[in-house]
């Protein structure tokens, strides 16, 4: 069996790596970068910090950041419009590249945005689901725990309609990365729990894959292990620095792993879940964790058993059968430590849910990531599982 692998040309890790910026772009030839971020990040400083560092480097550059909480195709529309107009007013000059400066959605959005202002077209299709042309070059700095810098997909909203376009290709994947933890330590100890119990979830789900390969085997399990032991102390401890450092780096590697398997059946559901009910994508996907865990487990013992031990919450004394019910007990207890929020605490209503039940149930029977998880449930097995989310409240 041969597998392809696609990753970022150069990565940057460790506190106080974001130095290295400009220093990257210079050796990768790029002279006119369009920082993609958000408000939030804006609001935090951060942005106007990388903005004073190409600065003092005269790297000439412009900020875009008209970007909310969610990747949609009007942000997007106006990203593109922004890329097209170049820099500088006087003086236009094309851009380059694109710096992607935000969590996992903000990078999604750079993403589209890079590869559709380098079509020449104005806005994102379907034409671009898998589409073959390299976008503008992308340089990902994850200010949240993602992973999305070193994924070739993008998760993008359809504003028509209560669904996700899945956009993926080699031009999405990113050709530099900066992690610096340093970057994250304004986030709240919620962001930390829901963003770090998505990358574990993602972790899993490429562990127990059928597109699951020896070397994301390696990503997955390392990603494991670093999460699932760091993640108590860097929500619970404010200033401890080495933990937060661990979940950045396993969120990466998850990122990487989740890059070759391409998700299953948690990725399907959960996009449907962010769409329907409005809920942050990491969220989302943490939601759905134990009680996919629980429907799979039987699947694939060996595989589910392994994760329980790279936690370190079963041994090899323990049988696959014991280890896994360690491994859902211990994820229940790790969710209401955390605080994790229910869809009724997020404002979702029941009867808005149960009434776009089947819709959501349809979506996730035609994605085709669903044939990718080891078992393939049928309409009322995913039925059962969404509602294990109002049950377990």
């Amino acid at each position: 069996m041969s597998y392809r692998i696609v990753s970022p040309r150069i990565m940057q890790i460790g506190d106080g790596s974001i130095s290295e910026l400009p220093h990257i772009l210079r050796s990768l030839g790029y002279r006119v970068p369009m920082i993609v971020t958000d408000i939030a990040i804006a609001g935090l400083g951060i942005t106007n910090r990388v903005s004073q560092l190409l600065d003092t480097y005269r790297i000439r550059h412009e900020i875009f950041q008209e970007i909310q909480t969610e990747p949609t195709i009007t942000a997007i529309t106006a990203g593109v419009t922004k890329a097209l107009a170049g820099n500088n007013d006087l003086f236009p000059e094309p851009f380059d590249c694109i710096i992607a400066l935000g969590g996992g959605s903000t990078i999604d959005i750079a993403k589209a945005i890079g590869r559709v202002a380098e079509s020449g077209f104005t806005s994102l299709d379907t034409r671009y689901h898998t589409a073959s042309t390299d976008g503008l070059p992308i340089i990902a700095i994850p200010t949240a725990i993602s992973g999305s810098e070193t994924s070739k997909y993008s998760f993008i909203k359809d504003n028509n309609a209560e669904s996700q376009i899945t956009c993926t290709d080699l031009g999405f994947n990113p050709v530099a990365v900066i992690v610096d933890s340093e970057l994250n330590r304004s986030l709240s100890p919620r962001m930390i729990a829901d963003s770090g119990l998505a990358a574990l979830a993602r972790g899993i789900e490429s562990f127990v894959s059928r597109n699951a390969t020896p070397y994301s085997d390696l990503q997955a399990l390392t990603a494991i292990r670093l999460i699932s032991q760091n993640l108590r102390p860097a929500v619970l401890q404010k200033n401890n620095t080495t933990a937060r450092q661990a979940i950045m780096l396993g969120a990466n590697l998850a990122g990487s792993a989740f890059s070759i398997t391409s998700g299953a059946l948690l990725q399907s559901m959960s996009n449907t879940l962010q769409s329907f009910c409005r809920l942050p994508h990491n969220l989302a996907n943490a939601m759905l964790l134990p009680a996919i865990t629980a429907f799979s487990a039987s699947s694939t013992p060996e595989r589910y058993a392994n994760c329980a031990r790279t936690m370190g919450i079963a041994t090899d004394k323990d049988s696959d059968e014991a280890a896994i019910k360690k491994l859902i007990a211990a994820l229940e207890t790790l969710y209401q430590e955390l605080k994790l929020p229910s869809l009724s605490a997020y404002g979702v209503e029941q009867a808005y849910f149960h009434t776009h039940l089947e819709q959501m149930t349809e979506q996730v029977i035609a994605s085709d990531l669903i044939h990718n998880h080891p078992r393939i449930p049928t309409r009322e097995e995913i039925i059962f599982i969404y509602e294990k989310l109002w049950h377990t409240q």
